[in-house]
């Protein structure tokens, strides 16, 4: 047995453990509690080489096929290097180590050799980390918003097996990270690369094990060719800090504010119109005179409305694109209708696929003009994707990726756009999937862009969106989910799919001044249930998102519909503070109300969500004024025990209640009727 290595950075401790098999994790330690957050040894990463000769697969552990040739530890910097891999011979995976002891911090930078003439380097991990499970323990997950998540969950059968890629709708930030209820303490994770690279965010529990595992990997570039050697993207950074998901967060923010390649001004003073919208309406047009309801909805709404348009094109949803032209007949004049009415309107387009068969079942420009530019696998295959839309034979359509590297690709979405707002004069362009699908690793070197992964998915897309943004004005950008790096140029982000159980509003902590998130997907509720509704109406406006997405049909029927103008109405009257504001540590809650649950989210773990009652947040305007809101969503009466971070006082109350509420210490108490809104400023 090798002679264990520590390396000690302030509070956190990390002990290494050599082998004549190679190395692993043995063990993490808070030196500040004297505590163990991991009690077994496991692998440090994983690396997947493939044959170039067949495509054979094989996938080698840090803790069982190398050797470690070399160690060296000076002051707060450490190097291992593993090499010996009898599987992929002529591999070198080293491991580079600062420790920052005034941050409890360890970063890690990972650095792959080859001199394998027969195999190619696809995939390796960051360094991964593993903790121990039990009662009390959480782990965030990057989906959506955020998720915090159990790590001995029931409901996932003591298991959890998830690959995220990002940026996607699955993994919208580049960090994790794991916190003991009990304990306050936190263990962050986090890959700070300002480019960024394409990745995949990993959380694996077996069933019944007592350990877990959070890490990224990274599908590597110039997968075409052998000894394809190549450092890491960015650097893995492991921090021991007080708190919860929230103070990981905040991590992340203080890093990417000063790093990061995607972030755009406070405010966005390019979001014209989009800026001093308040609710969203989601239309799939089906007749011709479309405006009228929409009005008529709007008008009882009673705030600042906009329209995410779908099918104003003749051909059918997920087909023939991407040639939308000519718009249905009555486009242009239901259009002006709605402008009329001050209701702005953006139209639903694509952003990343082509029919492969594009006129009918004709393949009519896709395989003579498409099919060179679209993304491929290195033996020349095609990404394509189907969904549920399917030919005039009943076939599924099958869409060709194309790569957004590629000037065809680029000026093809602009022409559209061009046309939108220049000729037909909608009020900016969604773009769909760019923020929610995963980067495809194309290999095809015609492309201007290396082989595989890297970062260049990113910059070439952002490259294609500020060529997009200069189609007009005041046009703006929207798209699907919440990948973060394209919001340099996309001003509204579509967060439809957070409606899932366990969130925490991680993404509004991040980005809240920095981008427009609208509209929940209450379609996914099936039978429009009470209690899945309601959930979301609260969180919709405690996110601080623009808040709907509903079609006028739902919104007429939608149950306690008055509670939902209610909290628009709020959300219109706080705007201020939601515009450009910053989302603070949500208040700590408890209240005697029954627990909201729906079974029937088809979105949703299992269909399942459940959450309290009663529900808060903290913001705080652009002028440092704080605002504390509390919703009660439940159809029962609540009395309430709130913590803030406010200091002690009387404060006017607003919304459902009257008079002042008495904070000391931080803490106050409440009663709050049945579907009740309140909020006080400090």
């Amino acid at each position: 047995m090798e002679i264990p290595i520590s390396l000690v950075s302030g509070e956190l401790e990390l002990v290494f453990q050599p082998t004549d098999r190679g190395v692993s994790l043995a063990s993490i330690r808070d030196r500040k509690q004297d505590r163990a957050l991991l009690s077994a040894p496991q692998a440090l990463f994983t690396l997947t080489a493939e044959r170039l000769s067949d495509g054979e697969s094989r996938t080698v552990a840090s803790d069982a096929d190398f050797s470690v040739s070399s160690v060296t530890v000076e002051g707060d910097c450490c190097t291992i290097s593993c090499s010996g891999c009898e599987a992929i011979p002529g591999l070198t995976v080293t491991l580079l180590l600062t420790a920052q002891p005034e941050q409890n911090r360890i970063t890690f930078q990972t650095v792959l050799q080859s001199t394998n003439p027969a195999y190619t380097l696809v995939s390796c991990d960051y360094p991964s980390l593993w903790f121990d499970v039990g009662k009390g323990v959480h782990f965030l997950s990057p989906y959506g918003c955020g998720e915090a998540m159990d790590s001995d969950s029931e409901l996932f059968g003591h298991g959890y097996r998830s690959a995220q890629d990002y940026p996607s709708y699955g993994a919208s930030f580049q960090f994790m990270a794991t916190w003991n209820d009990q304990t306050r303490r936190c263990l962050y994770y986090g890959i700070h690369d300002p480019a960024p690279a394409a990745k995949k965010f990993h959380f694996i529990r077996e069933v019944n094990a007592p350990t877990m595992c959070v890490k990224a990997s990274q599908p590597l570039c110039e997968t075409d060719r052998p000894c394809n050697g190549q450092t890491l993207y960015g650097a893995c950074v492991w921090q021991l800090t007080d708190g919860d998901w929230y103070d990981a967060a905040l991590i992340y923010r203080a890093w990417m504010e000063q790093n990061a390649s995607w972030v755009p001004e406070v405010g966005r003073p390019d979001g014209g119109w989009l800026n001093d919208v308040d609710a969203w309406f989601l239309v799939h047009i089906d007749k011709d005179d479309f405006a009228d309801e929409i009005i008529e909805s709007a008008k009882d709404l009673g705030v600042r409305c906009a329209v995410h348009l779908y099918l104003w094109h003749n051909n059918p949803f997920d087909n023939d694109y991407p040639h939308y032209f000519p718009e249905k007949p009555t486009v242009r004049r239901e259009l002006k209708k709605l402008q009329d009415a001050g209701i702005r309107v953006i139209p639903y387009i694509n952003g990343r696929l082509w029919d492969t068969r594009d006129r009918g079942i004709e393949d009519w420009q896709y395989t003579s003009v498409a099919k060179p530019m679209a993304t491929k696998d290195r033996t020349g295959k095609v990404f394509t994707e189907s969904y549920s839309a399917k030919e005039e034979n009943g076939e599924h359509t099958v869409l060709a990726v194309m790569c957004p590297s590629t000037a065809l690709w680029q000026e093809t979405v602009k022409g559209v756009c061009d046309r939108l707002v220049n000729d037909i004069r909608f009020d900016g362009v969604y773009l769909d999937q760019i923020a929610a699908a995963k980067p495809q690793p194309c290999a095809d070197r015609t492309h201007n862009h290396l082989p595989g992964g890297g970062s260049w998915w990113m910059e070439r897309y952002n490259d294609l969106l500020g060529h997009v943004s200069r189609a007009g004005d005041p046009s703006i950008l929207a798209t699907e989910c919440t990948g973060e790096p394209f919001m340099r140029h996309i001003q509204a982000y579509l967060s439809w799919l957070w409606i899932k159980n366990q969130q925490v509003p991680v993404f509004p902590v991040l980005y809240a001044d920095r981008v427009v998130t609208f509209g929940i997907s209450y379609h996914s509720i099936q039978g429009a249930e009470r209690d899945g509704m309601v959930i979301f109406y609260a969180q919709s406006l405690l996110y601080g998102e623009q808040m709907g997405w509903l079609s006028p049909k739902l919104y007429r029927n939608l149950p306690e519909k008055d509670f939902f103008r209610k909290l628009v109405g709020v959300r219109a009257q706080l705007h201020h503070v939601f515009h450009g504001g910053v989302m603070l540590r949500p208040p700590v809650l408890s209240d005697d109300a029954p627990r909201l649950r729906c079974e029937r989210c088809s979105q949703a773990y299992f269909n399942l969500v459940d959450y309290p009652a009663v529900q808060g947040a903290l913001w705080k305007d652009r002028e440092g004024k704080k605002y504390l809101l509390l919703v009660n969503a439940s159809a029962a009466q609540a009395n309430v025990s709130c913590e803030a971070e406010l200091p002690d006082g009387m404060y006017a109350l607003h919304g459902d209640l009257d008079g002042e509420l008495c904070l000391k210490d931080g803490k106050t108490s409440l009663t709050l009727p049945p579907c009740s809104v309140v909020w006080i400023e400090v």
